[in-house]
């Protein structure tokens, strides 16, 4: 396993633990040591800049689910919501405005917070070209199963190298970058690109 899927496995056995102890099931505190702590690591898993998705979102697409695949995948780029909270909000789209700017709001499932996000020129060219109307829900293993097709067809081909730490080996993987883009890219995209133009870090992680 990779050190960080052990580090999560730690973590809810400390959490059920912690449950366990508040009610009285047992008394033994070995769980809260330091040596039994989450382990993790960090790995440089690819992001999408913003000339990559500009040769996503210009790419021809006749299929209606790749076009929609591709759709939800660029408001996630541009919004940086966790992607249940982004399908939730496909499904039951808040749009409000607000001194003549429509901004998104949503309630987040992890954190219950309530964020509020606008709406920028890339959305804003999804929902003309749909009539005014957001994409059709698709299932998560949907959207994963063709974004990597829709990135080889945008020619984002180029070698891409990570490390990570495996049955406490490092392997390095090397494959076309296409191949490691998946739902969660679009948030660390997000991220990424919005901490390079400039946007301050506390308003990246109030939205993200």
């Amino acid at each position: 396993y990779t050190k960080n899927y052990i580090g999560t496995v730690i973590q809810k056995l400390k959490t059920v633990m912690g449950y366990a102890y508040d009610e009285d099931k047992h008394s033994n505190l070995e769980y809260k040591k330091n040596y039994f702590s989450k382990v993790t690591e960090v790995i440089n898993h690819p992001y999408l800049n913003n000339e990559e998705l500009i040769k996503i979102e210009e790419l021809v697409l006749v299929d209606e689910e790749l076009n929609t695949a591709r759709d939800i995948f660029l408001i996630g780029c541009n919004t940086g919501l966790r992607i249940g909270d982004l399908l939730d909000f496909i499904k039951k789209p808040k749009i409000i405005s607000k001194d003549n700017t429509k901004l998104i709001q949503i309630s987040q499932k992890k954190t219950l917070n309530s964020v509020v996000i606008p709406i920028n020129s890339v959305i804003k060219r999804i929902l003309d070209k749909r009539d005014g109307n957001l994409p059709n829900y698709l299932h998560q293993n949907i959207i994963n199963a063709h974004i990597k097709s829709i990135c080889k067809r945008a020619k984002i081909i180029d070698n891409y190298t990570y490390i990570r730490t495996e049955g406490g080996v490092e392997v390095e993987h090397s494959e076309p970058k296409y191949k490691f883009i998946c739902t969660h890219t679009a948030r660390r995209s997000f991220c990424t690109n919005a901490y390079y133009s400039g946007m301050p870090p506390h308003d990246i992680m109030a939205i993200s």
